[in-house]
């Protein structure tokens, strides 16, 4: 069966245990990112509203990746709203923008971590059939 939610991605991407830092007003926000993509990530936001839904105002966005030495500075756009693999409210965002150096740098990330997950599930199949 194919999922369809797969295809329609532009991008593949992978569950991340990172924060991402939010620039609103005069305030910062730290939300966990739940699915990181090259293109844009699920993230948790708790001081999330029906206004802010509504709002056409773009995020700025300060991502850092583990064995990246700067923090990449996004900015991205709600695209959509959906239940995290928790069942808490999860705020896709979509990445505008973005330069190909970040691009870059969140693909290979992302692949990084992929390897890493098909690597352990691989390992654990061998350790099961043994």
């Amino acid at each position: 069966m194919v999922d369809v939610q797969e295809e329609r991605r532009k991008a593949p991407r992978a569950r991340v245990h990172l924060k991402v830092v939010e620039y609103r007003d005069d305030t910062t926000y730290l939300h966990p990112v739940e699915y990181l993509s090259a293109t844009g990530m699920l993230m948790r936001d708790a001081s999330f509203t029906l206004d802010r839904l509504l709002e056409t105002a773009d995020l700025d966005l300060e991502l850092g990746l583990p064995g990246l030495e700067r923090a990449l500075r996004i900015v991205g756009r709600i695209a959509r709203i959906e239940p995290t693999d928790d069942g808490e409210l999860g705020v896709g965002v979509e990445f505008l923008d973005v330069t190909g150096r970040d691009t870059e740098a969140l693909d290979a990330y992302v692949r990084g971590v992929l390897d890493g997950v098909v690597a352990a599930q691989l390992n654990q199949s061998d350790t099961n059939a043994s």
